[in-house]
């Protein structure tokens, strides 16, 4: 960089007697020009709208009108739970962004600058642990406003220090993942349906995600199994079964725990406490403080507590406390748990076939026979789940997520041969939740979520959507977006059964169809006839059935399905024909079942909670008629105890909220003035130049509109800068705009010349759908304008003229100047999941770079840049990654070197000639000093290679008890890197000779996956290497790796 230009980005700061005149003239300026009411939404296609309550702003897609005035109801209603719970009390209106983006129902929260939520609109599948819980929204809803009323929470310092500098200072925001997520859970779950009074009750009779099956279940098996985590393996990112969910399964249940036995007070004062923190750790001094005993006591006590109920299960189960090896009659046919999906049954009893996610590979599509033989069938791209062979065996069928319109994500049906070949998607299949064929495999049946969320029950011919012109037929449609359809299956006369119904309660229907038919005939409730299989041989009330399967066993065949009794998930039986047949209940499980499936033979397999994930098992002895399952099994009714305090009521005082009409979204109520906060920086350039200022930042609540605008000086006063930026983010591309008014004194020799500059920046940015959207395409367009602040500064240049040093320097680098940048970039990458190993990457980019100084032709620029990075997998988990550049500079600026030689003791100091780095392309790992006889290493051209052995090597995953440190996985990188400068010469550069040259080094480096002060991630690595070229020899190093 030449030392009379200075970069906008630098921030160098001079409170000049006219800097904020300046500085609020171009923040008038970008408002005219970009004005927040024409903000453009993320797709072009949306008509947002917006409403609003007392306390509650909500904004979203004009379609999903219903789901928003649901959601900001129940937003409402949470508030003033919350307003119980919790001592915060928000200034303003919390704003909440629906969007329909991505086909997952989850949520973020983020408390700065401002109380935001966003939440995705679309319905969980049936069967999941979010789906289960009542109201699906209504828990996310109160999930989310937890977390923003408990990260929010500030008294003491930190509050003094964020009512003057805005929203910087949260102790409660970096309190360990676990303990944020579990005190959501805890929320959602004891106060979403009670109020506050209501909860000192059994802990496993509530609503919500901690008194449900899945949870449980996992609870139990990590129990069983002897995986139970410490509290040290769940301060990062656990890389244990189930990895970042433990975080809300055992943070959920250690913080319901301390609310149970010590009540919501205590818990209440430890927030509260650890808010007016100005150093937010020493986690384990206010559990002592607060309850008598250290975060380690507390956790072996709800361990203690759940083995005692563990065993309480089990003598109501089996009679004793006494546990099997596995449930009654089950065949063990996996033992490598991780993530499984639904299971199904392959026509004519060759098997089953369902969706695996090891922990460091894809996920991929297997086929287990009745040995427990396990054939690998094909790899999925992304996720993939509910894998189906049609009921010929020609086709073989599953979901998958799969980019739509831009960075859309539907749910899709793929296909593919049953011998194998390339899989295609039906596009017709979009926003799909479950999948199924008829026996005779002429029909796809699948349930999906129309445009409005609710769901749909469709049928089509599978020839026909092969052939790209099948009529889609909606069968059946629920008109509440809590009704959820799931589960479809088909019989063999026509027949279509299907679950309906939304969170503990979930019932059967069935219709029927002919070949020509439209809609379902006489669909209807399945007469409900209890379940049996107890000890005591009565019927006992079946209220919730998933996962259906229908297997021809003769006669009219027999349905399969998960259903819950005593909080435990198990498999139950149908036999259809048979007059007011009840279910018949298949299993007791120790910890739970996920899916199951009944083959034509009879066999059934169930997958079930185990320590390390889900595996599969066979079961042999069943009993398909009235009798019990296990003669010893106790049927024990849990006690619901329901207490009622009029204080608690309040939910259902404001059981109608005041709501505002709809209104067109405008940016400018969000973004101005609420959004702003000041802020304090303090950046270093080098020990002698210490900069501070202030800044204002906000965005508007979609995020559409960014703006920043900051003013900071250097410490010595020398130097200011006044900077104003804003981004529209339009979902394709993405629009950036940068102002900037740079003014300050600037070294030129034994000179200290006042230079003023005024800089802009245009940029956008560009990713195309097609190629899995790894194609890239982004350009910039960068102006500057540099002057002498007055007249003195030019007599100064005048009489320096005759110094052979100045001659030429710097007049040419007063005036304008304009760079351009082009690039495309292709980057497909495939990781590890829950890692930062790249297994396989296929990456080519080309950049190209041209500056034009309007007062001096002769420094224009012209660089070219071409990347190339490619991973290789090496046997199970190990990677070979190669890496090359080739750059070269047809033109150049002679104020500054065109391509250096970088080494990297520390970190990328690689620069291009636009002041902009290029990564770690072009990097010599322990090259300490670019120097060749006492020359810099640069030139016209550059010549890099690179090539990395990664190794892994066994995983940490742990922290150092309750400290602000946690190491994750770690690996050894074994590496060779080499590059050369040619063209270089003493009249490249005016002021610093230069030389060509080449260096090179061989050596490896031990990586660290680490995380500090709960919220920072990165990976250390510490290096050596033997370097050849500029300074030979052994260089040790510690950097931040990239």
């Amino acid at each position: 960089m030449p030392p009379l230009l200075v970069s906008s980005s630098s921030r160098i700061v001079l409170l000049c007697n006219h800097s904020l005149k300046v500085w609020l003239s171009v923040v008038v300026l970008l408002w005219v020009l970009c004005p927040p009411s024409l903000a453009c939404a993320h797709d072009g296609n949306i008509q947002w709208k917006s409403r609003q309550s007392a306390h509650i702003r909500i904004s979203y897609p004009a379609r999903l009108e219903g789901l928003a005035t649901h959601a900001l109801a129940q937003a409402e209603r949470g508030y003033a739970v919350m307003a119980q719970l919790f001592a915060y009390r928000p200034v303003r209106r919390i704003e909440i962004t629906l969007d329909d983006y991505y086909d997952a129902a989850n949520g973020f929260a983020s408390t700065i600058p401002y109380d935001h939520i966003h939440l995705r609109a679309w319905p969980p599948l049936s069967g999941e642990d979010l789906a289960d819980n009542g109201d699906w929204l209504k828990i996310l809803v109160f999930h989310e406003l937890a977390h923003v009323f408990h990260m929010s929470q500030t008294s003491g310092l930190p509050s003094v220090i964020n009512s003057i500098f805005g929203r910087t200072w949260l102790p409660n925001h970096w309190l360990p993942r676990m303990w944020k997520e579990g005190l959501a859970v805890y929320v959602e779950t004891r106060h979403s349906e009670r109020p506050l009074a209501q909860t000192k009750q059994n802990a496993w009779s509530s609503s919500g995600r901690i008194a449900r099956p899945i949870y449980l279940g996992r609870l139990r098996a990590a129990l069983r199994d002897g995986r139970f985590p410490k509290l040290s393996e769940l301060t990062g990112a656990p890389l244990q079964w189930p990895r970042s969910r433990g975080w809300y399964v055992f943070g959920a249940w250690l913080l319901d725990h301390q609310a149970q036995r010590y009540g919501h007070a205590r818990l209440r004062r430890f927030i509260d406490r650890y808010g007016d923190r100005p150093i937010p750790y020493g986690i384990q001094l206010l559990y002592r403080e607060i309850y008598g005993k250290s975060a380690h006591q507390m956790w072996q006590e709800a361990v203690e507590a759940l083995a005692q109920r563990v065993s309480n299960e089990r003598k109501r189960r089996y009679g004793s406390s006494i546990e099997p090896l596995a449930s009654p009659a089950a065949v063990t046919l996996t033992h490598d748990g991780e993530w499984r999906g639904r299971v199904r049954a392959i026509p004519n009893a060759q098997g089953w076939v369902l969706a695996r996610a090891p922990n460091d590979g894809l996920a991929y599509l297997e086929q287990i026979d009745g040995a427990g033989k396990v054939t690998r069938l094909r790899l999925c791209e992304m996720d993939c789940d509910q894998p189906l062979f049609t009921g010929n065996n020609r086709h073989l069928m599953w979901i998958a997520t799969r980019p739509y319109k831009r960075l859309y994500r539907r749910r899709y049906v793929m296909v593919a041969s049953a011998k194998g070949g390339a899989a295609r998607r039906l596009p017709e299949t979009a926003v799909v939740r479950h999948v199924s064929s008829d026996p005779q495999g002429k029909w796809l049946v699948w349930t999906a979520l129309d445009r409005r969320g609710c769901t749909v029950l469709r049928r089509a011919s599978i020839e026909k959507l092969l052939k790209g012109r099948g009529s889609v037929q909606n069968l059946w449609r629920s008109n509440r977006h809590s009704v959820l359809l799931g589960d479809p299956t088909v019989a063999s006369d026509g027949t279509i059964f299907w679950t309906r119904g939304q969170g503990r309660l979930r019932a059967v229907w069935s219709g029927r169809w002919a070949n020509d038919a439209t809609i379902l005939k006489e669909p209807k409730p399945l007469t409900n006839h209890g379940l049996i299989g107890y000890a005591d041989g009565q019927r006992h009330p079946l209220r919730w059935v998933s996962d259906l399967k229908w297997a021809d066993t003769g006669g009219m065949g027999t349905l399969s399905g998960v259903v819950e009794a005593d909080d435990f998930r198990d498999v139950a039986t149908l036999q259809l024909g048979q007059n007011k047949a009840p279910w018949v209940l298949q299993t007791r499980t120790q910890t739970g079942v996920y899916s199951a499936a009944m083959a034509s033979d009879g066999q059934l397999v169930s997958v079930e909670f185990s320590g390390n994930g889900h595996n599969l098992y066979r079961y042999d002895d069943r009993t398909m008629g009235s009798q019990s399952v296990r003669q010893q099994a106790v049927r024990q009714q849990a006690v619901r105890q329901h207490t009622t305090d009029k204080r608690g009521r309040l939910s259902a005082k404001i059981a109608n909220p005041l709501i505002s009409p709809q209104h067109g979204y405008t940016a400018a109520r969000t973004l101005w003035p609420r959004t702003w906060r000041p802020s304090v920086e303090f950046r270093s350039s080098s020990p002698q130049n210490i900069i501070a200022g202030l800044s204002l930042s906000g965005h508007d609540a979609l995020r559409l509109w960014s703006w920043m605008g900051s003013l900071n000086m250097t410490v010595d006063g020398d130097s200011s800068v006044a900077l104003f930026k804003t981004t529209c983010a339009i979902f394709e591309p993405t629009w950036i705009a940068t102002i900037g008014w740079i003014r300050g004194l600037s070294p030129l020799g034994s000179l200290r010349l006042p230079l003023e500059q005024w800089v802009g920046r245009f940029d956008g940015a560009w990713r195309y759908p097609f190629a899995r959207g790894a194609l890239h395409l982004s350009a910039g367009l960068r102006g500057a304008w540099l002057r002498l602040a007055n007249e003195r500064a030019g007599w100064l240049l005048d009489t320096a003229q005759s110094d052979p040093f100045y001659q030429g320097l710097v007049r040419p680098t007063l005036g304008g100047s304009v760079t351009a940048s082009v690039k495309i970039l292709y980057d497909r990458t495939e990781m590890y999941p829950n890692s930062s190993v790249i297994e396989r990457r296929q990456s080519l980019g080309l950049e190209l770079l041209w500056a034009e100084p309007t007062s001096s032709p002769h420094d224009r620029s012209l660089q070219a840049n071409l990347t190339g990075r490619w991973t290789l997998k090496l046997g199970a988990h190990q990677s070979l990654q190669l890496r090359g550049r080739l750059s070269w500079a047809a033109h150049y600026n002679q104020n500054a070197p065109p391509l250096t030689l970088s080494g990297l003791p520390i970190g990328d100091l690689t620069q291009l000639v636009s002041g902009s780095p290029v990564g770690d392309f072009g990097v010599v790992r322990g090259l300490n000093q670019p120097i060749r006889s006492g020359k810099l290493i640069a030139g016209r051209g550059l010549f890099w290679g690179s090539a990395t052995w990664n190794v892994p090597l066994p995983a940490i995953g742990s922290g150092l008890e309750l400290l602000p440190v946690y190491i994750g996985r770690t690996w050894l990188a074994f590496f060779v890197d080499a590059a050369a400068i040619v063209a270089g010469d003493e009249t490249l550069v005016r002021f610093n000779p230069t030389t060509g040259g080449w260096a090179a080094s061989a050596g490896a480096e031990l990586r660290f996956n680490a995380e500090t002060g709960y919220q920072a991630y990165g990976t250390l690595a510490l290096g050596g290497a033997w370097v050849w070229g500029g300074l030979s020899g052994w260089q040790i190093y510690l950097r931040l790796a990239p």
